[in-house]
């Protein structure tokens, strides 16, 4: 393992010899992708360095350049550089206006490149087809951007999730399938929900930005959308490991092109099986085991479902503590969520797709999935 570079990338704060208890609302297990921070961070405790740390949250270095749009490929969109306590743990929220050259036509968002760093949970953009008169990112809500989970008070509302990500650093090159992109009506914005652990002692400084590969609406035929399924209906026992099955059905005939999911640090693994004809598949179409990165499985080839067919998904995890687990944010609870993404089917072009999405509070019972636009619950 290369330490050096794991320390020069900023990956963690000065070390300090100091229990790691970690008095934030997810603790528990963390993936694999945190353990060279940790591991240098242990090492390099109580001990003498010369390696200078930034106490930023930089994204490791890939040896990936991170690329210049060409005019009219896109615009660069950069939520701005902020610092989050030691040991805090909340959500980074801003709207961003679209670049003017952008404006007064829709548009349709095609692929993307990254810049996450560690200890980024998640992050989510979504768009707003309300105007914004600002020049640059202004908060959510009031006149501070960073908002502590304990101190929330909802979600803010988007017209639906465009994409989404975690802290894996610069990742280049995601996208749809030729022809698909996410409409983006005429003058709207953007929305980043920036969801940031600091289980360190020190100050992080954290950075969110993406090129957004962009094209004209009239030259997308197959306009994508979310479709999402909420599963609420979670409790895991005490010292046990627990598979927790849901699933849903789509209203009208559709293409699933992106398979994704989430969920918090108790899953172990996370399955999606096809339900056809209301027989479930024998094997996963989707499997995905870190809970804090999960797999983005931009699909070679749409899978087509009929009216009536749906998802089955599966959460499997493991809760190691002496309490019970059940739905929600905090240290004791966990989410359970497919997160993905739909077009009309192949010989349907340039069809409205709205936002679907379901919140399952039974898991017995197949749920229905529904236009979530006006839904007041962030999809």
């Amino acid at each position: 393992m290369n330490l050096q570079r794991f320390s020069s990338a900023g990956r963690l704060p000065a070390p300090r010899a100091a229990e790691l208890s970690v008095p934030l609302h997810h603790t528990g297990t963390l993936s694999k992708r945190y353990l060279p921070a940790i591991v240098l961070w242990a090492v390099l405790a109580g001990c003498e360095s010369d390696v200078e740390p930034s106490g930023a949250g930089a994204p490791l270095d890939t040896g990936q350049a991170w690329p210049q749009l060409a005019e009219g490929e896109g615009f660069l969109v950069d939520e701005g550089e902020f610092t989050v306590a030691p040991r805090d743990e909340g959500i980074y929220c801003v709207r961003i206006p679209i670049l003017d050259a952008w404006k007064g036509r829709d548009i349709a968002l095609r692929g993307w490149d990254s810049d996450l760093p560690m200890f980024t949970h998640h992050f989510f953009m979504g768009y707003s087809t309300a105007p914004l008169e600002a020049d640059g990112p202004v908060p959510c809500n009031g006149e501070d951007p960073w908002e502590p989970i304990g101190d929330r008070e909802g979600f803010v509302h988007s017209d639906g999730k465009i994409l989404f990500g975690a802290g894996e650093g610069v990742i280049l090159g995601k996208g749809l399938r030729e022809g698909y992109g996410r409409l983006m009506p005429a003058n709207g914005h953007l929305i980043t929900s920036h969801h940031v652990l600091n289980f360190t002692d020190e100050p992080l400084r954290m950075h969110g930005r993406f090129n957004l590969y962009l094209r004209a609406a009239s030259e997308t035929p197959h306009l994508v959308n979310g479709l999402n399924c909420l599963n609420q209906d979670v409790e895991i026992p005490p010292k046990s490991d627990v598979s927790i099955t849901a699933s849903c059905t789509v209203p009208h005939d559709l293409d699933l092109v992106m398979l994704a999911s989430h969920a918090h640090q108790y899953l172990q693994r996370f399955e999606i099986k096809l339900v056809r004809s209301g027989i479930v598949d024998p094997d996963p179409v989707y499997v995905s085991t870190d809970w804090d990165s999960p797999l983005l499985d931009f699909l070679a080839e749409p899978i087509a479902l009929k009216m009536g067919d749906g998802l089955q998904f599966t959460c499997h995890y493991s809760n190691p503590t002496e309490q019970r687990i059940e739905y929600g944010l905090g240290v004791y609870n966990e989410m359970c969520a497919v997160m993905s993404v739909y077009s009309m089917p192949a010989a349907v072009e340039y069809a409205p797709t709205p936002p679907l999405g379901t919140v399952i509070v039974s898991r017995e019972t197949p749920a229905p999935l529904f236009d979530t636009t006006q839904f007041p619950i962030a999809f």
